[in-house]
């Protein structure tokens, strides 16, 4: 599946709190996250598929096993579809 954000999906980045924060201004809800996993989130952009993006989370990862991004990472994606933050891209 490949996933970018949808377009009424707002993101900011607070250098001092560390945390990106996105809005879908949809539904006007928030959710808020650390830096490495909002860079991932914003780097979403519909051309690689969500197990690329854990593979190579992955291989540049080695303190975590593959498994570990996979079930992370998982939860997440479908977290922020559900809610409408990210959309699928055919």
């Amino acid at each position: 599946m490949k996933l970018k954000l949808a377009k009424y999906t707002l993101k900011k980045y607070e250098p001092k709190l560390g945390l990106y924060f996105f809005y879908n201004a949809k539904n006007k809800s928030f959710w808020n996250c650390d830096y490495p996993t909002g860079s991932v989130i914003s780097a979403l952009d519909g051309t690689i598929s969500t197990d690329e993006v854990i593979r190579i989370l992955a291989s540049n990862n080695s303190d975590f096993s593959k498994s570990e991004f996979e079930e992370v990472f998982t939860e997440i994606f479908n977290f922020l579809l559900k809610e409408e933050f990210l959309v699928c891209v055919d």
